[in-house]
C-alpha cells in the first residue's frame, strides 16, 4: 500500500541527492507519511541514537552499524528507534 510506496518516495528522493544521507527532514517525513506526528526533539533523538559522528545526519555507515547492532542484540538495550522505523 500507501506506506510503502510513500516511503519509496522518500527514499528516492535521498538517492538523487549528490551527498547521501538521511537529513531529519527525511526521517520526519517518513514518519509523518506513517501517520505519526513526532516533535522535534522526538525526531532528533531518534537519529542521535545512530549519529556516531555526530555531524547531525545518518550516513550509510551508521545505518549499517545500527542495523547490525540490532540484528544482533539479545539484551534488548541496543537503541532501537530508528531501525524500527525502517
Amino acid at each position: 500500500g500507501g506506506e510503502k510506496a510513500e516511503l519509496e518516495k522518500v527514499l528516492r528522493k535521498i538517492e538523487k541527492r549528490p551527498v547521501q544521507h538521511i537529513r531529519l527532514e527525511d526521517t520526519t517525513s517518513a514518519l509523518k507519511s506513517l501517520g505519526m506526528k513526532p516533535s522535534k526533539k522526538e525526531v532528533l533523538n531518534m537519529m542521535w541514537e545512530v549519529d556516531e559522528n555526530l555531524d547531525g545526519v545518518i550516513d550509510w555507515e551508521e545505518f549499517c552499524t545500527n542495523f547490525e547492532r540490532n540484528i544482533q542484540d539479545r539484551s534488548g538495550l541496543e537503541p532501537a528507534n530508528f531501525y524500527h522505523l525502517v
